[in-house]
């Protein structure tokens, strides 16, 4: 290794003091842009969740509801995204893949907790609906959510915005 250099969760060297989000270019949107490298495993590696200690041991399963605002999909989840139930997330939006839904507002606004899985699953969604110009937004995220976003800076990747009206009129002004 480098002198001035540290090692990075995913294995690659990072300039010292400066931490993985430091870059001129967001980590995030490298990550995204580089195939395979920010996958379910490599989120995993990172450990951005909150302590087990901090959850409720009923976490509520992962439910939500969907409604279409002229050419918006929006998906109004519940719950907790966790390791238990992201993979009915990920279900859930590889459907949406298939149908190649263009427009698509997840609403946040009862979504008290989500680990590294459930973020892992928002960025497959995000690279795979690249493929058919797809656009992501979320909206009305509690201040502990996010907080993790800004953390790993998926707000540079995808719209994250306050309100659902926000981010309607946001997505249908980029299509």
């Amino acid at each position: 290794m480098n002198p001035g250099m540290v090692d990075h969760p995913l294995g690659q060297p990072i300039p010292a003091g400066n931490g993985p989000l430091a870059h001129s270019d967001s980590w995030a949107a490298a990550m995204c842009r580089s195939p395979g490298i920010l996958s379910p495993a490599h989120l995993k590696k990172l450990k951005i969740c909150f302590p087990s200690s901090e959850k409720n041991a009923n976490h509520p399963d992962m439910n939500w509801t969907e409604q279409t605002a002229g050419q918006v999909l929006i998906l109004k989840l519940s719950g907790d995204i966790d390791l238990q139930h992201s993979p009915k997330l990920r279900h859930l939006l590889q459907s949406k893949i298939a149908e190649k839904v263009q427009l698509l507002l997840l609403d946040f606004a009862e979504v008290r907790y989500i680990d590294s899985s459930g973020l892992a699953t928002l960025v497959e969604y995000y690279k795979n609906s690249r493929a058919f110009s797809g656009q992501l937004a979320v909206a009305s995220l509690s201040d502990r959510v996010h907080s993790i976003f800004e953390l790993v800076r998926l707000s540079e990747i995808f719209g994250v915005y306050p309100t659902v009206a926000e981010a309607e009129k946001a997505l249908l002004a980029q299509s």
